[in-house]
């Protein structure tokens, strides 16, 4: 049951600490499919001429599955999609980054 809200605000804070353990699954020697799940500590407002209207923090859950491919200099290319679980606030959304390993 998704719950639908509407926020009058006009400004957005977010700050958030995640702690995730990852699991992958090698494909080929380069390319890997990856798995995230963990624990989301999360703080933020919305604010509505600057008056905090929302002002929320905790901890949530966090997920994420996506694919990786890493070349042999340890540059890497990624893709995933995510998703917060922070009390009222859901984000879900996707990624696509550049990566260097050490």
């Amino acid at each position: 049951d998704s719950k639908d809200f509407e926020i009058q605000a006009d400004n957005f804070d977010f700050g958030s600490v995640i702690v995730a353990l990852k699991g992958e699954l090698k494909a080929s020697k380069r390319n890997s499919f990856y798995a995230k799940i963990g624990a989301e500590f999360y703080d933020y407002q919305f604010k509505l001429d600057r008056v905090k209207t929302v002002d929320e923090d905790g901890t949530g859950l966090y997920i994420e599955a996506g694919w990786q491919y890493r070349w042999d200099n340890g540059m890497g290319l990624n893709f995933s999609f995510h998703r917060q679980d922070m009390g009222d606030l859901e984000v879900v959304g996707s990624t696509f980054g550049v990566s260097y390993s050490f």
